[in-house]
């Protein structure tokens, strides 16, 4: 790293030589006129000695040092390179910022993506959050997870778990609170419904709790006259994996405070364990009435028209097909149900086929990847015309919330997947709501990744079913909706055929 002062140390040689030189000749100048005077000596003999004396004495200590000066010098660089030597070749200053940029210690700053694991009773979930940026010396984090990422570099990962009594929301009985019916403020009437989760604020009279909060409590049904609600976060009592894998090191900066992030906190919020069933409530959710829409007319009309638009921002595109070429075999016989002009499959994953069934003639034909194309209304025919264990894989993008009668077509896909074929859902939180079920607007979005799980439980007949939300991603500069700070959230939900 370059310095703006300039030294001259290269200049003492000859300031050393020159001060000292001229010291030495007024001394020994002093010293001869006065031994010449004392001879008796006339004035003119005195001055003539005292000039000779004076050059020839500034001249010869100025010499002199001049030499003493430069053997130091040339002795102490004989040893800086012996030392050099011994240490190897240095490194240039480029690179050596470099290297200290891009590892991990207790002043960095970097953007990590985190990932909490935890299992419920019929399914493994994954919760990615990406967070940037986050302060090594400032914020909280686990303290074996610091020690694990520090030294560090891009793409370096570590993990920690935490047990259900180190979680910062421990479970808590006296969380469990019963109510008389009217201390329910539910809007228009609302009738709670056992499993689902309602803000806390609609709770009155139970202490602790105040209008505005939005804190989730889940309903557990009525003892009695009296309704039953748990106040404790959605992962209280679960046993919890933390990973944290470093995507970028940011440049050192002067800091003056800032906010201090507890992002275990963090990727626990606002979600994360709502999408767990309740005991005993697999499939409540599976009513008529929840699966009715606003717009009752057949899908034919609505989709007659072609949308060669993206419903999803280019983040959270890309991030379903990394996930897509995560689960699906090279090789595999794929169909994309209730597709478009795109399948959201990555150009480098190799297919043996993909078959393409959806609304719209003119989008299908579009679909530069497809190798078949079928026009079919699911929620008309839900029987699909292909043999069985025909499929390696089943894909669904954001339009499962769609379906009408959904446990109908499970039953399709899981007759035409090969024994461990993959069936995967994915969506956000956008949807053509004229056209989506009841039931999805109502619900929270980690409520709908239940619901779509709730698909294969219900359902039965899959195994190795997971969840997974990814939320915090930053949007694209050329994204038209760049007021909106994060890309479009994905969640997914996928198993295997038994």
């Amino acid at each position: 790293m370059r310095h703006p002062e300039h030294h001259k140390i290269h200049r003492s040689g000859w300031l050393r030589a020159a001060v000292l030189g001229s010291n030495d000749g007024i001394v020994s100048t002093a010293s001869l006129i006065v031994g010449v005077a004392a001879a008796g000596s006339s004035r003119e003999n005195i001055i003539l000695a005292g000039t000779a004396g004076l050059v020839a004495g500034a001249m010869a200590m100025a010499a002199g040092e001049y030499v003493s000066v430069k053997s130091q010098e040339d002795t102490e660089r004989a040893d800086l390179k012996m030392e050099s030597d011994a240490l190897g070749p240095r490194l240039p200053e480029t690179i050596i910022a470099r290297c200290t940029l891009e590892l991990i210690d207790q002043y960095s700053r970097a953007t990590i993506e985190f990932s909490l694991t935890w299992n419920s009773d019929s399914a493994t979930h994954i919760e990615k959050l990406y967070a940037n940026p986050v302060s090594f010396w400032r914020d909280v984090l686990d303290p074996n997870l610091v020690k694990g990422l520090r030294g560090g570099s891009v793409g370096d990962r570590a993990l920690v778990q935490i047990p259900m009594d180190r979680f910062p929301n421990p479970y808590d009985a006296r969380k469990r609170v019963l109510i008389q019916p009217d201390q329910f403020q539910g809007a228009d009437r609302l009738i709670p419904v056992p499993g689902r989760f309602y803000p806390q604020g609609m709770l009155s009279g139970v202490g602790g709790v105040y209008k505005e909060s939005g804190r989730p409590c889940r309903f557990l049904g009525q003892e009695g006259d009296r309704l039953v609600f748990d106040l404790n976060h959605p992962l209280a009592g679960r046993d919890l994996t933390l990973q944290a894998e470093i995507v970028r090191i940011h440049p050192p900066q002067r800091e003056r405070g800032g906010r201090c992030e507890d992002w275990l906190e963090q990727v626990s919020a606002d979600g994360p364990g709502m999408q767990a069933p309740l005991a005993g409530q697999d499939g409540a959710l599976f009513k008529e009435e929840n699966f009715q829409r606003q717009d009752e007319q057949l899908d034919s009309i609505f989709y007659q028209h072609p949308r060669l638009v993206h419903h999803l921002d280019s983040t959270a595109r890309r991030e379903i097909g990394n996930q897509y070429a995560r689960l699906i075999r090279p090789g595999s016989q794929v169909l994309d149900l209730m597709g478009s002009w795109t399948s959201h499959l990555p150009d480098d994953l190799e297919l043996e086929g993909l078959t393409v069934l959806g609304m719209n003639l003119e989008e299908l034909q579009q679909n530069g990847r497809s190798t078949e194309t079928l026009l079919q209304d699911l929620n008309i025919e839900p029987l699909l015309p292909f043999e069985g264990a025909s499929f390696d894989a089943v894909i669904c993008t954001a339009s499962v919330e769609y379906l009408i009668n959904p446990l109908a077509v499970m039953a399709e896909i899981k007759r035409i997947l090969r024994p461990g074929g993959l069936l995967a859902f994915a969506f956000s939180n956008r949807w053509f709501p004229p056209k989506a079920i009841r039931i999805w607007a109502d619900l929270h979005e980690f409520e709908r990744l239940g619901l779509v799980a709730d698909l294969f439980y219900t359902g039965g007949g899959f195994g190795g079913i997971t969840t997974l939300s990814h939320r915090g991603l930053p949007r694209q500069k050329d994204d038209p909706y760049q007021d909106r700070w994060f890309s479009d959230p994905v969640y997914m939900v996928w198993g295997y055929c038994a």
